[in-house]
C-alpha cells in the first residue's frame, strides 16, 4: 500500500468513527477508488476497490461486494489486464444480478470482449454466453446515453469475436449516434475499434490513419485535445505494435484515456453513486 493510500485509509477510519462518512468505510473506499480512476491513478484505484470489497464482505453486505467486484472487472479490463478481469467476472456468479442492471450489463459485455480477445479453446463459447447475458440486461436500460454505451460494448465484443464486414459496419454505424452524447475522445476510441476490426490478421494497426480520421471530426476548439492525442499516439507507435491489431488498439486507448485525464480533458467515468447527502455520481 502506498503512503498516500495508507494516509487516506487512516483518515477514512477516523472520519467513520466520528460519524462523518454517511455511507460508511466501504462506500468511502469505493469512492476513493473511483476518484483515483478519474485521476488516472489506476493502480491506486484498483487497491482502493479491492479494499472496499473486503470491507463490504466483512460487513456481510453481499450486494455491495458484487457491485464493487463488477467495478473491478471494468477497471482491470481498461488497464488491459483481461485475465484479471475474467477471474473477477468468474467469481461473481451468473445469478448475481443486483439492483444495478446497467453495471451488470457493462460487465457482461466487457467480459465477452475479454473472452474473445483471449481466444482460448473454450473462450468463444464463454464470450457468446456473456454477450447474450449483457444484451439481455441492456434491454432493461431506458437511458439513451447508457443504452448507446452498451450498444458500443456489444458491437466491439461481437467484432472481436467474429470480425468481418458486418461487424465493422455495426461499429461504424455508431459514429453519428456518438455526436451530441459522448466527448470527442470516445469518437477516437470507437475509431480504434473500427480500424482494428478492419485490419487483416497478421497486419499492424495503422494508428496514423486512425489519428487522421479522428482529427477531421475535431471541432474548432479541440486544439489541445488534438495535440494530446498526437502525443499519446506517438508514444504508442514508439513502443511498437502489439501481437494483434486489437491489442495495439487497447494499449493506445489506455494511453489516450490516461493522458486526457491527466490534462483535465473530458473523459466519461463510470457513473456510480457517491456517498453523501446528495448521492452525487462520478460522471
Amino acid at each position: 500500500m502506498s503512503t498516500g493510500m495508507a494516509e487516506g485509509v487512516a483518515e477514512a477510519q477516523v472520519a467513520e468513527l466520528l460519524g462523518l462518512l454517511p455511507g460508511g468505510l466501504g462506500e468511502h473506499q469505493r469512492a476513493a477508488g473511483l476518484l483515483r480512476w478519474a485521476q488516472a491513478r489506476l493502480p491506486e484505484a484498483a487497491a482502493f476497490l479491492d479494499r472496499a470489497e473486503t470491507i463490504f464482505r466483512c460487513a456481510g453486505r453481499e450486494e455491495e461486494v458484487i457491485a464493487t467486484r463488477r467495478l473491478r472487472v471494468l477497471l482491470h479490463a481498461e488497464m488491459d489486464e483481461g485475465d484479471e478481469a475474467l477471474q473477477l467476472y468468474a467469481a461473481i456468479g451468473a445469478a448475481a444480478v443486483g439492483d444495478r442492471p446497467w453495471l451488470s450489463a457493462r460487465v457482461a459485455l466487457t467480459a465477452a470482449f475479454c473472452f474473445a480477445d483471449r481466444g482460448g479453446d473454450e473462450d468463444e463459447a464463454a464470450a457468446r454466453l456473456a454477450l447474450d447475458e449483457g444484451r439481455a440486461l441492456a434491454g432493461r436500460i431506458t437511458g439513451e446515453a447508457e443504452r448507446l454505451h452498451l450498444d458500443w460494448l456489444a458491437a466491439r465484443a461481437l467484432a472481436r469475436l467474429t470480425g468481418g464486414f458486418k461487424a465493422t459496419l455495426a461499429l461504424s454505424s455508431l459514429r453519428y449516434r456518438f455526436i451530441g452524447w459522448f466527448p470527442w475522445i470516445d469518437r477516437f476510441l470507437l475509431a480504434l475499434d473500427v480500424h482494428a476490426c478492419r485490419t487483416p490478421a497478421g497486419q499492424a494497426l495503422d494508428l496514423a490513419a486512425v489519428e487522421k480520421e479522428v482529427q477531421r471530426t475535431a471541432g474548432p476548439h479541440a486544439g489541445e485535445q488534438v495535440l494530446a492525442l498526437a502525443q499519446a499516439l506517438a508514444l504508442a507507435r514508439s513502443l511498437g505494435p502489439g501481437p494483434t491489431a486489437w491489442k495495439t488498439a487497447g494499449f493506445a486507448g489506455l494511453l489516450v484515456r490516461q493522458l486526457f485525464r491527466l490534462l483535465g480533458h473530458t473523459v466519461r467515468p463510470v457513473p456510480f453513486p457517491m456517498p453523501g447527502p446528495s448521492r452525487r455520481e462520478v460522471a
